[in-house]
């Protein structure tokens, strides 16, 4: 404004030439597993097991399986589970008698605690009979089954997504954030159960969201 101001009082004969601003590439949603891709992964990672030559890889393929339905279940991150201890990890009885898992961890934000639905504690519990001398400092994933994921996904053909996105085991993460908001649940929640902040889920994921993405029961009738 100040050169402008200048230019028409003939202080200076020409503006200079500034870079043009570029316009920020609109931010894309994570890749994530939808309801029917999340099925045919756990059905294939399964099956995967069943045909396992040999204890070591048998056991390896469980860890994985279970590894994926931890992460789906609590929506914690990658380096996140790969830290956690059995001893940080306890099952938790709700009053309608259901189970869930209360996780305490050092994440990247810090220390908090994490709530994981009834599926991680059936992994958390396949986990232990298949450790059964684990001790409290014992790490519940000691080995990163990176190799062995990338074989799952490109064997279901799930390593990209619609859009052409790779994905990896921070897909899983996204697979827990995008169901619990279609599910309905409080962003906030959501952001304190994951250590992120209510921004980043609204801009990487409920603003991605369409409206058949919803199942039937959107148009129900209330009660």
């Amino acid at each position: 404004q100040v050169l402008k101001f200048c230019l028409i009082r003939n202080h200076i004969k020409s503006l200079p030439e500034f870079p043009k601003k570029s316009k920020k590439d609109k931010p894309s949603p994570r890749p994530y597993f939808d309801f029917d891709e999340w099925s045919l992964l756990k059905k294939t990672s399964k099956e995967r097991i069943k045909k396992a030559r040999g204890t070591r890889v048998r056991y390896e393929r469980e860890q994985l399986h279970d590894f994926m339905v931890f992460m789906v279940h609590t929506g914690m991150r990658t380096e996140e589970i790969l830290r956690t201890t059995f001893g940080n990890v306890k099952i938790y009885t709700k009053k309608d008698k259901s189970k869930e898992l209360r996780i305490t961890i050092n994440g990247k934000t810090g220390i908090r605690k994490v709530r994981g639905m009834i599926g991680a504690v059936g992994a958390f519990k396949n986990i232990k009979e298949r450790n059964i001398d684990y001790q409290p400092t014992d790490l519940l994933f000691p080995q990163n089954h990176r190799d062995g994921l990338n074989n799952l996904l490109k064997e279901t053909n799930l390593k990209l997504d619609k859009q052409g996105r790779a994905r990896n085991s921070k897909s899983f993460r996204s697979t827990f954030i995008m169901y619990r908001l279609l599910a309905k649940q409080p962003i906030k929640a959501i952001a304190t159960n994951c250590g992120t902040s209510t921004f980043a889920i609204d801009k990487f994921y409920a603003k991605h969201i369409t409206i058949d993405m919803y199942d039937d029961s959107f148009t129900d009738l209330p009660e």
